[in-house]
C-alpha cells in the first residue's frame, strides 16, 4: 500500500475492488530496513488511510523475528496494530529459510538454525512465538485472521456471496474469544456459553 495514492485507489474501487491483502511484515523503520524493503511505516500509514477512506477493507500480514527484532521494534509493530485503522490482521513467526538472501549476512546477525527453530543475535524463536501469543491474547481491534480454512480468500468468497461485514465479524470475535478460552482453560473443557451465543447470533441473518 505505499505505492498508492488517491487515483489509484479510486480506480481500484470503480474496478470491484473491495478487500487488500497487504504484507507489511513489519511495523518498524529498522526491521523494514533490515528486509530491503523499500518502504517507511510512514508510507503504510498513509496507504492505509486512503483505502480505508474509499472503504475498502484491509487486512495486515506480519512477521515478528526477523533478524534485528527486539522487544522495542515488537512494540512498534503491536501499537501500529493497535493504532492503525486495518479491518483484520494475522502476525507470524519468522521462517529461517537458507536459500534467503537474510541467510547469506548470517555472521552478521549471528543466524543459528533453520525453519520455525532458530536464533540470531537480538532473538530466538520460542521467544518471538510467545510474543505472537501476546498479541493474540491482548489485540481486541483489529480482528484476528485465522490462518486455516478462514483466510483473506475465504473471507473474500463469503461476502461476494452477501454475507455481511458485521456479521462476519462478530462470528471471528465469538471464534478467537473461545480458542483464547481454550488456552486458558484444560483442552476437554467447553467454551462459555458466551462465546456459544455469539457464534449463533452471528449466523443468523
Amino acid at each position: 500500500c505505499q505505492f498508492a495514492d488517491r487515483e489509484m485507489v479510486e480506480l481500484m474501487k470503480e474496478s470491484g475492488c473491495g478487500l487488500a491483502y497487504l504484507g507489511l511484515e513489519s511495523a518498524s523503520n529498522i526491521i523494514l530496513k533490515n528486509m530491503n524493503k523499500s518502504v517507511t511505516v510512514e508510507d503504510y500509514q498513509r496507504g492505509i488511510a486512503l483505502l480505508k477512506e474509499y472503504g475498502i477493507i484491509t487486512h495486515g500480514n506480519f512477521i515478528i523475528g526477523f533478524p534485528g527484532e527486539t522487544l522495542e521494534t515488537y512494540n512498534e509493530t503491536f501499537n501500529f496494530i493497535t493504532q492503525t485503522p486495518l479491518d483484520f490482521y494475522r502476525v507470524q513467526l519468522w521462517y529461517c529459510q537458507h536459500l534467503t538472501p537474510i541467510w547469506q549476512q548470517r555472521e552478521k546477525y549471528k543466524i543459528e538454525g533453520e525453519s520455525f527453530e532458530w536464533t540470531h543475535e537480538t532473538m530466538d524463536s520460542k521467544t518471538a512465538a510467545d510474543l505472537i501469543d501476546r498479541m493474540f491474547f491482548e489485540i481486541d481491534e483489529p480482528i484476528w485472521l485465522p490462518q486455516y480454512h478462514f483466510d483473506v480468500v475465504n473471507l473474500w468468497h463469503i461476502l461476494q456471496e452477501g454475507y455481511d461485514i458485521s456479521k462476519i465479524n462478530q462470528f471471528l470475535r465469538g471464534f478467537n474469544l473461545g480458542i483464547k478460552e481454550k488456552f486458558a482453560q484444560l483442552p476437554n473443557t467447553d467454551v462459555s456459553e458466551k462465546v456459544i451465543q455469539q457464534l449463533k447470533i452471528s449466523c443468523v441473518s
